[in-house]
């Protein structure tokens, strides 16, 4: 099941390289080294209104709008649901996109705008996933929340200590609708949820 994640940010922003040539082709045009370090399979670039507090969900006429640098790296795993500690193949995933962000924390992207704002984004999604053999009904909120926040933990230890803390996590659950059942069988469902993890850091400008 290939993540369209990555599809969906490049849909939602102005600009989106995935090429490297054009991902270094871009760093030149601003001004920067492309030979300067290692670069994120995933340069985004957009504008996003500021966030306003109040009881309108959408800013007003006026509200600010700052120009948004995304240099990202995603991934997607598989975890059972069951809980129990994260498999070497997972820690790889998300080291991996650590390590792939955090070789251009210091290569310089060429001088930023005043208005904008450059971030370095390892997201990762976790499937929740039964085995075949024991797919089963959709568990309680309950028990997809608490193996969602023990994933978050033993993410969150290794984002540490790359200096890219996990900034924002999320759970979805799979709608009830979304089930299979063969004839005269019950509805199971394989994927009951999904986890995501994002470590966040600030990029600099190149001075």
């Amino acid at each position: 099941m290939p993540s369209t994640l990555a599809v969906a940010m490049s849909v939602a922003f102005d600009l989106a390289f995935r090429d490297p040539r054009l991902i270094r082709e871009r760093v030149r045009s601003r001004g920067g080294d492309p030979g300067a370090g290692r670069w994120p399979t995933l340069w985004l670039e957009g504008t996003a209104h500021d966030y306003v507090i109040g009881r309108d969900p959408l800013p007003p006429a006026g509200t600010p709008r700052r120009k948004l640098l995304v240099l990202a790296e995603e991934r997607q795993v598989f975890v059972p649901t069951r809980r129990r500690r994260l498999g070497g193949g997972i820690r790889r995933a998300w080291e991996s996109g650590l390590d792939a962000v955090a070789g251009a924390a210091f290569a310089p992207v060429g001088r930023l705008d005043e208005d904008e704002r450059a971030f370095l984004v390892n997201l990762l999604v976790l499937v929740h996933t039964y085995p075949p053999a024991s797919a089963r009904p959709r568990p309680p909120l309950e028990e997809s929340y608490r193996r969602h926040e023990g994933l978050i933990g033993e993410l969150a230890t290794a984002a540490d200590g790359k200096g890219l803390p996990v900034e924002w996590h999320a759970l979805w659950r799979v709608p009830p609708a979304m089930t299979w059942s063969g004839p005269g069988r019950e509805p199971w469902m394989r994927y009951p949820a999904v986890s995501f993890a994002a470590a966040v850091r600030p990029l600099r400008s190149a001075r």
